[in-house]
């Protein structure tokens, strides 16, 4: 009987992760999350969630906000992720210099990505004297979907391996953020817990900006700020509708910074994204 169907989704396994696809409309799916090469020659070397109050879209957004990276994250792991005691002396020890580069919008088959460049750069104090083994890394940074990050990072023999970012909405602009790192060789694991504090601290100095500031749909930007309005545009294509994103938008500037009141619509907004 018609009462006692089940509904499926399409699902999949992927570097790690169970995902499914989701569309209000019931569509087929039309893009999906690339595998990593070799997936099987890395080995799970830990895993970091958090729990942030803010728009879903935000959080992957970082990679857009240009301006960030020096105001949040110049501080050395040492600092913490507590913005009042970034500007300490620890923090100070080792500073980081982090430049992003080629960052572009996917288009045709690859519609549904951003990719760029992440470099960091590593130096005893204010000074341009570089740390050794520590002065420079390239990674990178790849966006597919609305909430799938990675990031790759190389170092040769020394270390390699990824950053996966994932996000999931539990509740109304409520999400849950997960880092898994996965890495070879095996024999890195002083190195691989000190990627994942490093991580750790930086991320949390993000998560206090979320859990305290208003999402603007239209904020006032300058050139230095990156490409946020660029990626803006993009993410509206995981929208069932652009009047859904618009709607969506709409009504989270509606909520205040501080009680965080949202309409009682705000989750099916949620729900029309297509995962």
């Amino acid at each position: 009987p018609k009462q006692a169907r089940v509904k499926s989704h399409n699902a999949m396994e992927r570097n790690g992760n169970v995902f499914m696809w989701y569309h209000r409309d019931n569509q087929e799916p039309d893009w999906f999350i690339e595998p990593i090469d070799n997936y099987e020659d890395f080995y799970e070397a830990g895993q970091i969630s958090h729990t942030i109050n803010c728009h879903i879209s935000e959080i992957p957004e970082n990679g857009a906000d240009f301006a960030h990276f020096f105001m949040l994250h110049e501080e050395n792991m040492l600092a913490g992720g507590d913005m009042e005691m970034t500007k300490s002396k620890l923090g100070k020890l080792m500073t980081h210099k982090w430049t992003p580069k080629n960052w572009k919008l996917g288009w045709g088959e690859e519609k549904h990505m951003i990719k760029f460049d992440l470099h960091l750069e590593t130096f005893f104090g204010q000074s341009s004297v570089r740390v050794p083994g520590f002065s420079e890394m390239k990674a990178e940074v790849h966006q597919m979907g609305p909430a799938y990050v990675s990031l790759k990072i190389n170092l040769g023999c020394l270390f390699q391996g990824y950053f996966i970012q994932t996000i999931t909405p539990e509740e109304q602009f409520m999400q849950r953020v997960s880092h898994r790192l996965i890495a070879k060789p095996h024999n890195q694991l002083v190195l691989t817990k000190l990627y994942l504090q490093s991580e750790r601290s930086q991320f949390e100095r993000d998560i206090s900006m979320w859990n305290h500031k208003v999402y603007k749909s239209n904020p006032v930007l300058v050139k230095d700020d990156g490409p946020i309005r660029k990626y803006r545009n993009w993410y509206q294509q995981f929208y069932s509708t652009v009047k859904d994103a618009y709607e969506e938008q709409k009504e989270t500037e509606t909520g205040n910074s501080q009680e965080r009141k949202q309409s009682d619509n705000a989750w099916s907004d949620f729900k029309d994204l297509d995962w």
